[in-house]
């Protein structure tokens, strides 16, 4: 497939969607109480309306979020980040997880707002197994941080956005050099 017909996978897509819920750039924080938290595990399709969240579940969420932040940061540099993957690992053990003879792999064994963090993990494990994990990225800018999918076709793509990240990045390097 070339890059330009490449999609995203519907499991990246909701793993990237979980990821940018956190908005470096725009300092915004979608998921800042248990109520938001539950409001947009509904909206992804993850809840059920009424489902009550608790703190736990958010601070659960968090940890998820960050643990899947740093994992995917890892996948620019050359060699995986260890740490981040136990740290994700570490966080997984908290969720309600099984094992199926299906495609997917994993599955959540539970449901409520545990459930549909499972469900976040399980599209993560299905995305390893379909061999597209490896094009979900983090931004290296740290001004952006924007979870991204890698569809150029050697897997080379660094930046969410050449035209943005990628320019500034280009133009502070030219600073530095001319001006060092």
């Amino acid at each position: 497939m070339s890059a330009t017909t490449m999609t995203t996978p519907p499991e990246v897509a909701l793993v990237r969607s979980f990821v940018n819920t956190l908005d470096v750039d725009d300092g915004i924080d979608e998921l800042t109480s248990p109520v938001a938290l539950a409001q947009w595990l509904h909206k992804a399709g993850l809840l059920p309306k009424a489902t009550p969240a608790s703190g736990r579940d958010l601070k659960l969420a968090l940890q998820l979020r960050s643990a899947l932040r740093d994992e995917l940061a890892g996948h620019l540099a050359k060699k995986p980040d260890s740490g981040a993957r136990a740290a994700l690992d570490a966080v997984c053990c908290d969720l309600p997880l099984k094992a199926v003879c299906s495609a997917e792999g994993v599955a959540p064994s539970a449901g409520g707002v545990r459930g549909a963090l499972a469900q976040i993990v399980a599209a993560t494990t299905q995305s390893r197994i379909k061999g597209t994990w490896s094009r979900l990225k983090i931004c290296p800018a740290d001004d952006c941080r924007w979870a991204f999918y890698d569809t150029s076709r050697n897997k080379s793509k660094r930046w969410c956005s050449m035209e943005v990240c990628g320019n500034r990045n280009k133009v502070r390097s030219y600073r530095d050099r001319t001006h060092a």
